[in-house]
């Protein structure tokens, strides 16, 4: 998922809360 890199740029914490959604 590549908006999940890009978000983890911005915010460590919503990149991986992410991930754990996706």
């Amino acid at each position: 998922h590549g908006y999940h890199i890009d978000i983890l740029r911005n915010d460590n914490r919503a990149a991986i809360d992410t991930g754990l959604n996706m």
